[in-house]
């Protein structure tokens, strides 16, 4: 019988239940099929969002340390820890030292790397983002009604002031 092996997909939270199945949902039914060998757990890093699905839906989210203790007490060997966060913040640092403090608790235990993780992974961001905006900016403005990002709206400069 292979070793237990598990990844634990670590998300700030929502308590939209729809849009929780559409954004979070989403991207473990995505590990999941990338990764078919691997059972998928998921954790939430705020306790807030946690405490509120428990009192309002009765549903049961663990958080980062709670995760890190049922996989351990469920007899996972190896644990790959995947933030969904977007970039090495406070949260991010708060899961890296989580998963560090617990390192000796699993046979592996690996941490992956938030999307935005370097300056190639920014540009990755900016190319993606621009081929979606290409032929709707025009003159410092999106020509579709749409927010530009820096707070400007379609048809409003910079300098409309």
């Amino acid at each position: 019988m292979e070793p237990r092996q598990a990844i634990l997909v670590v998300s700030f939270g929502t308590s939209y239940n729809d849009s929780r199945e559409k954004t979070i949902g989403a991207v473990e039914r995505a590990v999941a099929e990338a990764f078919p060998a691997y059972e998928v757990r998921r954790a939430f890093t705020s306790q807030r969002i946690i405490d509120k699905l428990k009192k309002r839906d009765q549903r049961s989210i663990d958080n980062l340390k709670e995760a890190l203790d049922r996989a351990a007490a469920d007899g996972i060997k190896s644990l790959i820890v995947q933030p969904t966060h977007l970039m090495d913040g406070f949260e991010y640092m708060d899961v890296k030292a989580e998963v560090e403090a617990n390192q000796g608790r699993f046979e592996r235990l690996a941490l992956g790397a938030p999307l935005l993780a370097s300056e190639a992974d920014l540009d990755a961001v900016i190319r993606a983002m621009a081929g979606e905006l290409d032929g709707r900016w025009k003159n410092g403005t999106l020509s579709d009604g749409a927010w530009d990002g820096r707070g400007f709206q379609s048809g409003v400069s910079e300098d409309a002031g």
